[in-house]
């Protein structure tokens, strides 16, 4: 159902050809997570083709409005297109390449199922392989180093951008909830990481001191993650301010732009003060018509 699609966490693309699929179909295939906004609507992300579902709205264009996938969010590099104004993602319709004359009929974006996430459950981690304590330990404390490192980096970068004098650049601001939410994404899989490697670690009965080292490294990742969810909350929240922002000025110009053209309408009809009342209410309404196309022309480009 719509409520559902609205609701959905993940998304899988796919093709009906399966294995014969062109490659650039194949490897645009998945599972798409969803991770963040943009414009309105959320964002999804492919993290093995390392490709972006997004939505971007009509302020460059109708032509440029839609459904993307492409390399990042609002990003020159793009796969492909489904040139729809839904809430959410559509199954069908995506042309792939984005220039295609037509959308592909093999190609659907359904929502993820179970099954799906149980089959990545399935595949092999290297996380379960029996290792010395030793070399477990050093390879959970490497995936807080390098988390936390880039979690940090990540941060002062959306502070520099967020704290600067004067209001950001809204594509600044994007830039860095992008780069925020990739980095959720990058602590989430650390932690999935070293919860395998404590399950792992207890089949192989570890000491009490590396479980202790395994929990302590658990709880630093939690704060990292609390940290970076915290930042990217403020960053989408000033994301969010400017698109309104700038949408407000441009109906705000809009309706400068179409001001004169009221008055004018309504000078006539107190020329025409001794014509039918049906007249009048003509001229009335034709400025109106002239003020709301307008404002819809401006919005076709918010």
């Amino acid at each position: 159902t719509k409520h559902a699609r609205v609701e959905a966490e993940a998304f899988t693309l796919h093709s009906s050809l399966g294995r014969d699929a062109p490659d650039r179909i194949r490897a645009l295939s998945g599972r798409y997570q969803r991770r963040g906004f943009n414009h309105g609507r959320r964002t999804y992300f492919q993290s093995d083709a390392g490709c972006w579902l997004y939505y971007w709205d009509k302020r460059d264009g109708a032509d440029f409005s839609g459904w993307w996938l492409g390399r990042r969010v609002g990003g020159a590099e793009v796969f492909g297109l489904a040139k729809c104004d839904s809430t959410f993602p559509p199954e069908s319709s995506w042309q792939i390449p984005h220039d295609a004359v037509k959308p592909r009929r093999d190609v659907t974006l359904t929502i993820a199922s179970e099954e799906d996430e149980e089959e990545e459950e399935l595949e092999e981690r290297p996380e379960s392989a029996k290792i010395s304590e030793e070399e477990r330990l050093a390879q959970a404390k490497e995936l807080l180093t390098k988390a936390g490192t880039a979690s940090e980096k990540a941060i002062e970068t959306s502070k520099s951008v967020l704290d600067a004098d004067g209001d950001p650049f809204e594509e600044g601001v994007r830039a860095v909830v992008e780069l925020l939410n990739l980095r959720l994404l990058e602590l989430e899989r650390a932690q999935a990481s070293l919860e395998r490697h404590a399950a792992a670690a207890k089949e192989q009965r570890l000491s009490k001191t590396a479980d202790a080292e395994l929990t302590f490294i658990g709880e630093q990742l939690d704060q990292c993650l609390g940290s970076l969810q915290k930042e990217a909350s403020r960053a989408q929240e000033e994301l969010t301010r400017l698109e309104t922002t700038s949408a407000e000025e441009r109906d705000a110009r809009a309706f400068e732009k179409a001001l004169p053209l009221l008055m004018e309408a309504v000078a006539q009809a107190e020329l025409q003060v001794g014509s039918s009342e049906s007249q009048t209410q003509i001229q009335l309404s034709a400025a109106s018509e002239a003020v709301a196309r307008e404002l819809a022309k401006a919005r076709s480009f918010a």
